[in-house]
């Protein structure tokens, strides 16, 4: 089988070389753990950071508890179940599953089982220092992966691989439409996969497209929202114009000055989320003060509590697709073949490198 990763301890890697791809042995699973062969994998931003920067990779190690060594990459990944430990139910076998970190604590058998992992909130969990990588298990990239039972969530066989890979982006952007209340007026900078979805799931919740406003970068992206069905679109150079004061801030991508926003778009007692990436805040904390602004990150996804006990938002995200209640086939930019991987994704991060103009949105690796 064909296993890609990116190695940050890799010494003399060439410059341009992002990532490594290897022929391996395919893995047995072990008692928790299901053998997957990949359907589908969405290439993720976050991954072609890392493939194009490793020090990302490293920071995010030493800040995290990460693994350190090589990094398999492919997070937004689909997979048909292929082989079970002796654990595990062998009708599990032939069915198809989406990855979500759900439950850390079950997955690597820590005890007890922290708060976090209770509310199907795992991808915080507290005990993630004290896990423990035996052997390779491989990433959405590779022909084959395995991951424990508690990792993984089914979806229904008639549903397209290519729009299952969606589930984990979608389940973030139900996280971010929870943060909302339904008369919010809501700010949405950047367009992108993420921000996109995040309207959709705002506009399935009854949101009225007259109050989600997005702000892009260029009459390009203009046109392109547009495509996506946003109605309020304000471009970079006319956001000085606005006269609107917004509940709900969400930064998703691009350059934003948030002493600007506080002072001249929001509202007293308003929000400003961070979900993207964004080097620095600087600010001056009385802005913050005197407004009562709430400056707030959030990361993926999390889990709503119901009458007998927690639903995660990936698995309303899965119940979003199955139900067809996302349009999702304009937000693929373009489907590779898996066994193409390491083409495609020098591709990828050679482009980005170069700084292409037009917003990509998900480009699929299929089986």
């Amino acid at each position: 089988m064909q296993t890609v990763s990116v190695n940050f301890s890799k010494k003399n890697v060439p410059k341009n070389k992002f990532i490594t791809v290897e022929d391996v042995k395919i893995p047995s699973p072990k008692k928790n753990e299901i053998l997957f062969r990949t359907l589908a994998c969405g290439i993720c931003s976050t991954d072609i950071e890392y493939l194009i920067n490793n020090k990302i990779l490293k920071q995010d190690n030493k800040n995290f508890n990460g693994a350190p060594g090589k990094k398999y990459l492919g997070h937004e990944v689909v997979g048909k179940a292929v082989n079970v430990g002796k654990n595990l139910n062998k009708s599990i076998i032939g069915r198809n599953f989406v990855i979500a970190d759900i439950n850390i604590c079950r997955t690597f058998n820590l005890t007890p089982t922290c708060k976090y992992c209770k509310k199907k909130q795992g991808i915080h969990c507290s005990n993630k220092a004290k896990r423990k990588y035996s052997r390779d298990v491989y990433g959405g990239y590779s022909e084959y992966f395995i991951r424990s039972y508690y990792q993984s969530i089914e979806i229904k066989k008639k549903v397209s691989p290519a729009h299952a890979a969606f589930s984990e982006p979608l389940s973030t952007a139900i996280n971010c439409s929870n943060q909302c209340k339904i008369s919010n007026k809501i700010l949405i900078f950047g367009l992108g996969t993420i921000s996109t979805l995040f309207f959709r799931v705002l506009l399935v919740k009854k949101y009225l497209k007259k109050n989600i406003f997005i702000n892009v970068k260029n009459d390009q992206q203009k046109r392109q929202a547009k495509n996506m069905g946003f109605v309020n679109i304000i471009n970079k150079k006319d956001f000085k114009n606005l006269k609107i004061n917004f509940d709900k801030i969400f930064y998703f991508n691009g350059k934003i000055k948030l002493e600007e926003i506080i002072l001249n778009y929001s509202k007293p007692l308003s929000e400003i989320i961070i979900f993207g990436h964004i080097k620095n805040i600087d600010i001056d904390p009385k802005i913050l003060i005197k407004k009562q602004i709430s400056l707030k990150g959030i990361h993926g996804y999390s889990s709503i509590k119901k009458k007998n006990g927690y639903i995660s938002d990936v698995e309303n995200a899965v119940k979003y697709i199955e139900k067809k209640k996302i349009h999702l086939n304009d937000l693929i930019t373009q489907k590779y073949d898996l066994k193409k991987a390491e083409q495609t994704l020098t591709k990828i991060c050679n482009d980005f490198k170069m700084g292409k103009n037009k917003t990509i949105f998900r480009s699929i690796l299929l089986k």
